[in-house]
């Protein structure tokens, strides 16, 4: 199991998730790396960057989300950048393909089109935070919490906050509450259509080698990531342990986690913690409603037959 900034390329959170073979056998590059965001690298971060040969980079963030970020994205000048057009029903159907659009640096939308037929370096955006997981999360808070919420998103609208405000409310009176294990459970719950997403975006040879992210590197590529390592047959306690690293990986950043998870947004400060309870939490979580991770996957849209394809794809790659 790498430790977390093994082979660190100016990213932090930046590791290894999992080797692949190559043909020549030398195993040199893993087939899945995983990190934060990548946006703040600079032109020399890049040259060490480019070593890697990454094809795909799997973003687990909105195009919105992509667009507000700070720093320089120099990765724009060398990988096309699509966002994943989602199910309406936010879940996949078994063998469905992904649908992608193509998207300039003004967030301009083009024509969609297949995944499997870019041949080209490209940096896929996929929405984890969907209508489905903002309208669930916003009834469970109290009556009067969702109306005093309606005239904060009015406001945060117009003044374009982000919806910064909004957010912040139901951080307080409803996330916080339930801790950040049940919020893993509600992405795996409410954000399948994301998860299914980047799993079948890796069963593309031709992304292969790839990379998954999020702002952090720490939940929803925590959960991702350990969902790519239960297909590959890694036990429960690999699977925590790759997931407790992040821990490690964002002290450097730990001040700027701070000020973007609980200053911003008024989540509790658990939140930029990668406490292996939660993993733990969540794989129980996923064996007792579903009866394995494995079921899950399928429920979700994600097929035997292509975690099989995953599986082969990780033993040789180019």
């Amino acid at each position: 199991m790498a430790s977390a900034n093994s082979e660190r390329v100016c990213i932090h959170n930046w590791r290894v998730l999992c080797h692949g073979k190559s043909k020549q056998g030398d195993g040199k590059h893993g087939s899945i790396y995983r990190s934060s965001r990548p946006d703040l690298m600079d032109p020399l971060d890049l040259e060490e960057f480019k070593k890697h040969g990454i094809k795909c980079i799997i973003d687990l963030r909105s195009a919105k989300d992509y667009e507000i970020a700070s720093g320089s994205k120099v990765l724009d000048n060398y990988y096309k950048l699509y966002k994943v057009v989602l199910p309406k029903s936010n879940r996949y159907k078994q063998q469905e393909p992904i649908i992608c659009q193509a998207i300039d640096g003004k967030q301009k939308k083009r024509a969609t089109v297949p995944a499997t037929e870019i041949l080209e370096q490209k940096h896929f955006l996929i929405n984890f935070f969907t209508s489905e997981y903002t309208s669930t999360v916003f009834k469970r808070a109290p009556w009067y919490i969702q109306l005093i919420s309606l005239f904060i998103a009015i406001f945060d609208f117009i003044f374009r906050t982000g919806f910064k405000n909004f957010v912040r409310l139901f951080a307080v009176t409803v996330i916080n509450r339930e801790g950040i294990a049940a919020s893993y459970v509600d992405i795996a719950e409410m954000s399948r259509g994301g998860l299914c997403a980047g799993l079948k975006l890796l069963t593309d040879k031709n992304n292969m080698p790839a990379m998954i992210n999020c702002a952090h590197g720490k939940d929803r590529t925590g959960i991702l990531s350990a969902l790519v390592l239960s297909v590959l047959g890694e036990t429960e306690e690999n699977i925590i342990t790759d997931y407790a690293l992040s821990q490690e990986g964002l002290l450097p950043i730990r001040d700027r986690v701070f000020k973007e998870v609980v200053e911003r947004y008024y989540w509790d400060k658990s939140f930029c913690d990668a406490n292996p309870e939660n993993m733990r939490m969540l794989l129980k979580y996923l064996n007792k409603t579903y009866g394995s991770v494995k079921d899950y996957l399928v429920s979700i849209g994600f097929s035997e037959e292509e975690q099989e394809i995953l599986r082969k794809n990780l033993l040789e790659h180019e």
